[in-house]
């Protein structure tokens, strides 16, 4: 037990070392913190967000340790963006580290230095299907074919359909395929209403085989115009092949 209080008032000591020298500019430094205010996370993290973009004297080497040493992913990503000095790659790899997705997500939005690839696969190790399709609405340095290969290895067929619905580069045919593989008929419908790009042969054919869960989107897609008129051309090609084997 004694051992135990010995390492939690080291611990103290050091954060209050860590406070009073990063918030040195403003007068901090002859006072030391209150113990309860390092508890209160979310309040001296901002101040110390508002210091590094503020101050001109700030010690910015020392707040990024601060902050990664907090594991405050979040505040490692907005003090990439507000403040004038920072070192990215040592960010980065705290990020990566702890594999916080939402933060990797939003600092490939805004930080000014990125490694999008390294990114792209932490975030599909996590399979982080919706992150993905939001990267590649967002990033400006997007790998969409990687994108997409992850999102067919994770097999969530409601955001390969948004990627197809939105994302600036597709490959439809990868993309249909991972949706018939993902047996999720709403998705197949959804997709032969919203992509520019579809082959409705193969559409139809995975929901006529999808015999139970299928029959509500093929009424569906019978009454739909676009569905409707392909349907009616696939069915004309069956009757002339079956009339061409008759004869």
């Amino acid at each position: 037990m004694e051992a135990g209080r010995f390492f939690e008032k080291k611990l103290r000591k050091k954060l209050y070392g860590f406070v009073r020298r990063v918030l040195k500019p403003q007068g901090l430094r002859t006072k030391k913190p209150e113990w309860s205010q390092c508890k209160s996370m979310n309040t001296d993290l901002e101040k110390l967000i508002n210091q590094g973009s503020e101050n001109p004297e700030f010690d910015f080497e020392s707040g990024l340790d601060l902050l990664i040493k907090l594991k405050s992913a979040d505040s490692v990503y907005k003090a990439g963006i507000y403040w004038k000095k920072f070192n990215y790659q040592k960010a980065f790899a705290f990020l990566i580290k702890t594999g916080d997705s939402d933060a990797i997500l939003k600092a490939g939005r805004k930080w000014k230095e990125f490694n999008f690839e390294t990114a792209l696969e932490k975030l599909t190790e996590k399979k982080e299907a919706k992150l993905i399709y939001y990267a590649g609405l967002d990033w400006k340095n997007m790998d969409f074919d990687k994108g997409l290969d992850a999102l067919l290895r994770i097999g969530n067929a409601e955001f390969i359909f948004y990627s197809g619905s939105h994302w600036k580069q597709f490959d439809f045919h990868k993309g249909l395929s991972g949706l018939i593989s993902a047996r999720d008929p709403a998705f197949i419908y959804k997709a032969g209403t919203m992509w520019k790009q579809f082959d409705y042969e193969a559409g139809w054919k995975a929901l006529e085989e999808l015999v139970d869960s299928g029959a509500f989107w093929r009424g569906e897609a019978l009454s739909h115009p676009k569905w409707k008129p392909e349907i009616k051309k696939i069915w004309k090609k069956l009757n002339l092949a079956t009339n061409k084997g008759v004869n």
